[in-house]
Order: C-alpha cells, then structure tokens, then sequence
C-alpha cells in the first residue's frame, strides 16, 4: 500500500525545512552568502535576464541610426473620455517639436466607447493620433511600441493636464539618452500626494547644456523624486522600454509601472532632469481602475460622462500656468463647450 502524507508529516517538513534555515544561515552568513525563496531567485534571475538585454539592446542602437529624432506619447485611458479631450487639447495647445501621439483607450460600456468615438471625430489632428482600443492590454502596448520610430518615449494616463509650454525640440539629447527627463516635476514640488507626506528634494543644479533644465540625483530625493520610473510624464530611450515590455508580466497600466519596478536599482543612478516649473501634472478627479487603491477625489466617471455627453469637455485653459506642490494634485475644474473650444 502507498503511504498517504498526513497533516502530522506535512507539519514536519516544513518544522525540519525551518530548522535546517536556522541552522545554515549563520554558516551563510559567515561566508557572506545568503538565502532565496524561490520567489527572490526568480525575481533576481528576471533582473538579470533584463539588464543582460539591455545592455545588448544598447549595444545595437549605438550603431544604428534608423530611429528618429523626437518622442512618442503614449497614453493611457479607461472611461475617460473627457478628461483625454482635456489632455489632448492641452498638449496640441502646448507641446511643439517632434513628436508623436499614440492613444491605447478601453471602454467598459457601450456610453463610454461612444464617447471615445466621438472624440476621436473631433480632436484637432485625430488622423495623425494612432488609437488603439484595448483587447489585450499587454499584446496592445508590444504592438503601439514596435510602431514607434522615435529615439524617446514618454508614457501619460488621461487625467494629466499640460499647463505650460515646451518646446520638445529644444531638449537636451543627451540628458535623454543617457539619464530622465521628467515632465512633471520642478523646484516647488514638495509633496507627494498618494503618500500624503513631505518630501525630500534632491539638490538641483542648472544643467551645463540646457539653460532651463535642472539636473538631480534620484538617489537623493524620496517619493516622487526617488521615483524614476513612472508612467506619468516621464521620458526614455525606447529601445529599452521595448525590451522590458517583451519581457515583464503585466496585464494594464498600474501593473506595468509596478513591473518596471525591477529596475529601479539601474535607473535611479542616472542622473535626472526637471524645468524650473512643472509642464505638466496630475489631476485625480477619479479611479477607474481596481488593480490599487489609489488616492483620488470622487468625482465619478459617470458624471464626467454625463457632461460630455451634453456638448462639455475640460476647460484647460484655465489651468495654464497653475502653481502646484505635488505631481498630484485634487483641483476644481470647469467645463468648456467642446465644439466652439
């Protein structure tokens, strides 16, 4: 007869597995070695695996001249149909120099994907927008990254209003290339609103090569100034996002940024760059999504729909030049007729 494993044996492995770590750790320790769970050592083999490719992928791109010069938005959007209109506008209104828009929108009813609908029929220079509605967010976003010809590429959610003008032409390629443009932070951003807390400034210094841009080390600022690797406004050479989109598990946009996580380590040594004043930030009117419990205000989904569908959309202009501490940042809004906007 087979033996059958009863509770009594099962709680023996795991007190004698317990043992034997106590008793090997401080002969580990002593030869300054350490223990993994199998989760730690798949996580470090990922790591690794990434900055191998990396390092490949940039390998190839120093001799190969086919990219061009200029930045790929990529947004993400869910249920948003107004607020997009509002950061579109805001961008065709402020953004100049070389760049391009691709929009990866998802619609949880037929109201919404209406409303996507019409404002893909509206926005100024629509059929120079690439739209892409999301069946499969991470086979989505591999297919929008193949298609993107540019050196550099920046991610931003649809609640992000720009509220200032930048010339993208007139970046500093190298701050690109080899370290992190962020277009949301600046000198007076000084709290981080999805902790609630005060942050740390890192010193900002002028950069040698660009008279308005401030350079920073990650390593010495805290929350969103430790942060490199945030979809919100921040720019990268795309040859290394589209090798860590190839290979991190993600399934939508909070996922994503949680993946690309794994390379904090590498990416907080570059060095940073932010404007004086922000180009950009956040305004969380709402969550429309249940992957985090994310800080926001409640103004629903529901009702911005509503007031889209009577003929309304964000007045951005009204934000323009706004004085913000935090990236983030709960504010009044009003709306605009969108067809005489």
């Amino acid at each position: 007869m087979k033996a059958v494993p009863t509770r009594c044996s099962f709680r023996t492995k795991s007190h004698v597995k317990k043992r034997l770590i106590q008793i090997t750790e401080p002969l580990f320790e002593r030869l300054r070695l350490r223990l993994l769970r199998d989760k730690d050592y798949q996580r470090l083999q990922q790591n690794q695996t990434l900055l191998t490719e990396l390092v490949h992928q940039a390998r190839l791109t120093n001799g190969n001249a086919t990219s061009k010069d200029g930045i790929s938005f990529i947004i993400f959007s869910k249920d948003r149909a107004l607020q997009l209109d509002g950061l579109l506008r805001s961008m065709l209104h402020h953004v100049t120099g070389a760049y391009s828009i691709h929009v990866l929108y998802c619609a949880s009813n037929a109201a919404h994907a209406h409303a996507y609908q019409e404002l893909i029929g509206s926005i100024q220079h629509s059929d120079q927008i690439q739209w892409t509605k999301e069946a499969d967010f991470r086979k989505d976003l591999l297919h929008t990254l193949q298609g993107v010809q540019t050196t550099s590429v920046c991610f931003l959610v649809d609640d992000i209003v720009f509220i200032r003008p930048v010339d993208l032409d007139t970046l500093d390629r190298n701050a690109m290339n080899c370290g992190i443009v962020s277009l949301r932070l600046g000198s007076q951003i000084t709290f981080c609103y999805t902790k609630q807390k005060a942050m740390h400034l890192p010193t900002l210094n002028p950069s040698k090569k660009q008279d308005d841009l401030l350079k920073f080390s990650w390593e010495e600022g805290s929350y969103d100034w430790a942060y490199p690797l945030s979809v919100d406004g921040h720019i990268f050479p795309t040859s290394e996002i589209v090798v860590a989109a190839r290979l991190l598990d993600y399934r939508a946009p909070n996922t994503f940024e949680r993946a690309l996580q794994i390379l904090t380590s590498l990416y907080q040594k570059r060095p940073g760059y932010c404007f004086e004043s922000p180009k950009m930030f956040n305004i969380p009117l709402n969550r429309v999504q249940n992957e985090n419990e994310n800080l926001s205000g409640e103004i629903s989904s529901e009702y911005l729909l509503a007031k889209w569908q009577e003929g309304l959309t964000l007045n951005f202009i009204t934000l323009t030049n706004t004085s913000t501490k935090s990236v983030h940042e709960e504010r009044s809004i009003s709306f605009c007729n969108r067809k005489k906007n």
